[in-house]
């Protein structure tokens, strides 16, 4: 629009300066025909004045003529009165077409600078709205830096708390397996001891049950041989062998786990050696199924372990 309007306002300016050169050439014109006019009145004139005196002096001579040259005379100005008033109305109408072009482009030229100042000022209230966009666009920026230096910072602070957590869970999982592995250490020792305090037991038992059965077979072999004695006596007798076999036991159950362990392994080496090496056999067996489980449930709490670092 604004490109239009000053093309439409130097076009106006050449066709005001092509108007004015019409002007002063018909202006010219003009002059010209006034000066033809004129020296044709003067030539007239001069015949005229050139023709009285040639009828003053022929008047002798000649005939009247006077009529005749005031014919030529009377026609001549009615010829030039309409030559001059031809001229005027051309002028007249040349310079009225003319001014009226001239207002017409006026007013073109004068709308388009009106145009052309609307659109300055309108220019001018964009250039102030891109620089008023310009400064909110740089403080965004300005506050979109900040932001992201911030979120920045608090991203590495972020980190850094999550690695320490890392870190200390790690350090807690590594006591917690230790912790783990002690506790199976001590479950091994205590199934140990138990299968050992088993063992001991059942041959105690063993050795109790072997002892009270000779004692009381040897007690009916030797009611056999003697004379008769009477139910009571029987009965004491019993009765007395089972006081000594509760007192054995009390005995031994009041010894030290030493001694009943060392008693214990001497008395089965003599009766059954075969026996305690098929035991210590199944004890062997039975430790590696429980370290073979240890190191399954160790390879399941690092691979729990791996899981949650990989979780996180």
């Amino acid at each position: 629009m604004l490109m239009e309007a000053r093309r439409e306002a130097d076009q106006a300016a050449l066709a005001k300066a092509e108007l004015e050169k019409n002007v002063e050439s018909l202006l010219e014109e003009l002059a010209f025909l006034k000066r033809i006019h004129e020296g044709e009145l003067a030539e007239l004139q001069a015949q005229v004045h050139l023709g009285v005196q040639v009828a003053v002096e022929s008047e002798a001579a000649a005939p009247d003529l006077s009529g005749a040259l005031r014919d030529i005379r009377a026609q001549y100005e009615r010829l030039a009165a309409r030559n001059m008033q031809a001229a005027e109305e051309w002028f007249r109408g040349k310079v009225g077409s003319l001014t009226e072009t001239v207002a017409q482009h006026t007013d073109a030229v004068k709308s388009s600078k009106d145009e052309a100042g609307e659109y300055r000022r309108q220019l001018q209230t964009r250039l102030l709205e891109i620089d008023a966009c310009r400064g909110f666009n740089e403080s965004l920026e300005k506050q979109l830096h900040e932001m992201e230096e911030k979120q920045s910072a608090e991203i590495a602070d972020t980190i850094a708390e999550l690695e320490n957590e890392l870190r200390g869970t790690k350090q807690e999982m590594a006591r917690y397996l230790k912790e783990y592995q002690d506790l199976l250490n001590v479950k091994m020792a205590l199934d140990i001891e138990i299968a050992a305090y088993r063992k001991l037991l059942e041959g105690e038992e063993s050795r109790f049950n072997v002892g009270v059965a000779g004692g009381v077979s040897s007690l009916y072999g030797h009611s056999l041989s003697a004379p008769s004695f009477s139910r009571p006596v029987f009965s004491s007798l019993s009765s007395g062998t089972s006081y000594l076999v509760t007192s054995r036991l009390l005995s031994s159950s009041v010894s030290t786990t030493e001694g009943i362990i060392s008693a214990s392994q001497a008395q089965q080496a003599e009766a059954s050696p075969p026996a305690e090496e098929e035991e210590e056999e199944e004890e062997v067996k039975e430790e590696e199924e429980e370290k073979e489980k240890e190191e399954g449930g160790e390879e399941e709490a690092e691979e729990g372990q791996e899981e949650e670092e990989e979780r996180r």
